[in-house]
């Protein structure tokens, strides 16, 4: 009996909020636009070094927002389409040379399934990325199913 451990389709949209940040930036830097237009016009501000300022910021914001949205969007949809029109690899065996510090980065974890090798991080956007030290299900012998594409576990399968 296998036990669907990760889909990538209830990964939901996490992968969305760094564009977000951007978005934030960029409202913060309306609102000081709003603010300081509003003191001028009561006569309060007088300096208008701000508003070059102000005017970056939105821009940056922006920027951060399409460029890192259309990066994230296109490799989200990518996978998903993937998952849909059954472009994936599959691989099932056991999992072995299971390794949870690899080449030096924290929380990366590492194994291998019939020769191919998988990495994964808590801090990946996409694919599988729950960890031993955060509960995660893989260990050296643990029988898996995966589909897997791009290098990234879009579905993953423990047999009971």
């Amino acid at each position: 009996m296998w036990t669907e451990t990760y889909n990538f389709y209830s990964q939901g949209f996490i992968a969305f909020l760094p564009p977000l940040v951007g978005l934030l930036i960029t409202l913060f830097g309306v609102y000081g636009i709003w603010i300081t237009r509003k003191e001028q016009k009561s006569g309060e501000h007088k300096d208008g070094c701000v508003m070059p300022f102000l005017f970056a910021f939105i821009a940056f914001g922006l920027l951060w927002t399409i460029g890192v949205g259309h990066q994230l969007g296109s490799e989200y949809f990518d996978y998903r389409s993937a998952l849909k029109n059954h472009r994936y690899r599959e691989v099932e065996g056991v999992v072995e040379n299971y390794n949870t510090h690899v080449s030096g980065m924290q929380g990366e974890e590492a194994f291998t399934v019939r020769s191919i090798e998988f990495h994964y991080s808590p801090y990946s956007l996409f694919g599988f990325r729950k960890t031993q030290g955060r509960g995660g299900p893989l260990d050296n012998g643990v029988y898996v199913r995966i589909h897997h594409y791009k290098g990234r576990m879009l579905r993953l399968w423990i047999r009971a």
